[in-house]
């Protein structure tokens, strides 16, 4: 979805329409069929405080982890993901991406922070709430031997190092947001 201040090509549907919640967002956006959304207005700006103001922020971290010439994936809930998770108060987002990684893969010591990669943002309904959820990436590097362990409480199943060609498969069952990171990724 792009906001701007003028019109280039776009049908209006319905200028007063302005859904509170995601699912009914989503739910429109999916009928009509379309690729790409504009909002128009002539304060973006407010117009998208107006609409997140109904969303609870959360800030995560996690991290593309290479080993080798292999990189730790999880699946959780049904997709190939990256480890991740909610940032904690009075915690910085790397000391957080370092222990989402190694609670959620089992991992005995941190992996080594290498450089920030670009975060990723998307929203998403649970439970009657809609949530807006920015997510700190960092490239690290992690040469432990041991024995990964899924944090099955957290909806993972499967904790594995992935060749770059095994992971390209797996993408397909990935979120767009992985994809786009991976992407990013391979092309620094």
């Amino acid at each position: 979805m792009f906001v701007q201040n003028q019109q280039s090509n776009v049908k209006i549907i319905d200028p007063a329409f302005f859904p509170l919640e995601y699912y009914d967002l989503n739910a429109y956006l999916n009928s009509l069929n379309a690729i790409e959304f504009q909002v128009i207005s002539n304060d973006p700006l407010d117009s998208l405080t107006q609409f997140f103001k109904h969303f609870k922020f959360i800030v995560a971290a996690g991290g593309l982890v290479k080993k080798k010439e292999t990189y730790l994936f999880i699946f959780r809930n049904g997709y190939w993901d990256l480890p991740k998770g909610k940032v904690e108060k009075s915690e910085s987002v790397m000391d957080a991406a370092q222990r989402e990684i190694m609670e959620e893969c089992g991992l005995q010591n941190r992996p080594e922070i290498k450089r920030e990669l670009s975060p990723s943002y998307h929203v998403y309904s649970m439970k009657g709430k809609s949530y807006f959820k920015k997510t700190h990436w960092f490239e690290m590097s992690y040469d432990g031997e041991e024995t990964l362990y899924p944090q099955v409480e957290e909806g993972i199943s499967e904790v594995v190092w992935l060749t770059k060609l095994e992971y390209q498969s797996k993408l397909k069952e990935s979120f767009d947001s992985i994809r786009a990171l991976i992407s990013n990724y391979e092309r620094l």
